[in-house]
């Protein structure tokens, strides 16, 4: 599938659904997960230049792998605001915050790389853990862990280059 100039490349709303080797090109939004999609795999997928977000994960249990998110022009490569989501494998450059950012409680963001972004990653949530990051290039923070998350976790990353590498 190619999705070009879409407000939503494409919409997931249900469980148990796989989207795998796709691109999305020039939408307003990616890949958008709603609040009740549960249970749905994003792999090996091309998500760049969307206007506002590439992928926005809201639901729970859902998974974003191995997929490249590039060039969002206004927010995130990555948004996740729903419960034990996993991003992994994938890799966010040059988006326009940060390269992934968390909310909710229970998300795993592992293996990936988070490259010349203006900030690498967010938590702000609860029980969120990154781990396995390569975090390189953000002209704010690689790290931010906002003051009213609690027991998040950043463990075995690489964290350079970055005008600062976490702010607590």
């Amino acid at each position: 599938v190619v999705s070009d100039e879409n407000y939503y490349g494409i919409y997931v709303n249900g469980s148990g659904n796989v989207a795998y080797n796709d691109t999305f090109i020039n939408n307003e939004v990616g890949v958008y997960f709603a609040e009740q999609s549960s249970h749905n795999i994003l792999e090996e997928s091309h998500v760049v230049n969307s206007t506002n977000f590439g992928i926005v994960v809201l639901g729970r249990n859902n998974e974003v792998e191995d997929s490249y998110v590039a060039s969002t022009r206004v927010y995130d490569g990555v948004l996740v605001n729903g419960t034990d989501n996993l991003v992994a494998g994938s890799t966010l450059t040059g988006n326009g915050f940060f390269g992934i950012e968390i909310y909710g409680s229970g998300n795993l963001v592992n293996g990936s790389y988070l490259i010349n972004n203006p900030a690498g990653i967010s938590l702000n949530g609860t029980y969120n853990t990154a781990a396995n990051l390569t975090i390189s290039g953000s002209r704010w923070a690689g790290v931010y862990i906002n003051y009213y998350s609690y027991h998040n976790t950043v463990e075995d990353s690489r964290i350079y280059n970055n005008q600062i590498g976490a702010y607590v």
